[in-house]
């Protein structure tokens, strides 16, 4: 069964991939730090100059094994990477 998670896209199961990185648990402080840090930057895509650039290079960086990076929080948030990035990309102001 899928929910609708952050922003409206589908909430799919996280999977385990890191398991000994990914936070677990449906609403800890972890993942709403996570959900936190990824809405932080896409509202950043809309402020223009260096915190514009800043975000872009972190929503576009491949590197989910990586703590933090932008596919290792959706991961953890149960989003589609490729379909956050096409949203943002759509409604970035300043894209």
């Amino acid at each position: 069964m899928h929910s609708v998670g952050f922003n409206g896209f589908e909430r799919q199961p996280i999977r385990n991939r890191h398991s000994t990185s990914q936070p677990r648990g449906g609403n800890s402080p972890a993942l709403r730090l996570i959900a936190a840090v990824l809405r932080q930057a896409l509202e950043d895509l809309h402020v223009g100059g260096d915190v514009h650039e800043d975000s872009l290079r972190w929503l576009q960086e491949v590197r989910p094994e990586r703590p933090w990076s932008f596919e290792w929080c959706c991961d953890a948030l149960g989003l589609h990477p490729t379909a956050v990035r096409a949203e943002a990309q759509r409604t970035s102001r300043c894209a």
